[in-house]
């Protein structure tokens, strides 16, 4: 397993993304060495075969958002779990990086309006 963990912090509110990748089809890890474990089953014509699947690599990214906000004192505890099943691994990477912007722009926003009513 590849666990990655961001974790960004305000005033009053601490966010927590865990990134867990699963393996694909060939008990392969998906990290930053990807390229080192091109077999010599992958052509280039693979890509334009869309009716054979069993080439593709299958990645599962489960994020874990965990976001604690403290508000009068109140502590709210908010846990997403998004299940994303995806094949190309250069979009992994985006959807990961939109879902910690988004989280943060909530966040930002909820802690404008904790201000704004303090």
């Amino acid at each position: 397993m590849h666990v990655q963990l961001f974790e960004t912090r305000f005033e009053s509110s601490v966010i927590r993304t865990i990134v867990v990748n699963s393996y694909n089809k060939d008990n392969r890890p998906i990290d930053d060495d990807y390229d080192d474990y091109d077999d010599d089953d992958d052509d280039d014509d693979d890509d334009d075969d869309d009716d054979d699947d069993d080439d593709d690599d299958v990645v599962v990214v489960v994020i874990v958002k965990i976001v604690v906000v403290t508000a009068s004192g109140i502590l709210l505890v908010k846990v997403e779990i998004v299940v994303i099943v995806v094949i190309v691994v250069v979009v992994i990477v985006v959807v990961v990086v939109v879902e910690v912007v988004v989280i943060v722009v909530v966040v930002v926003e909820v802690v404008e309006i904790i201000v704004v009513e303090v």
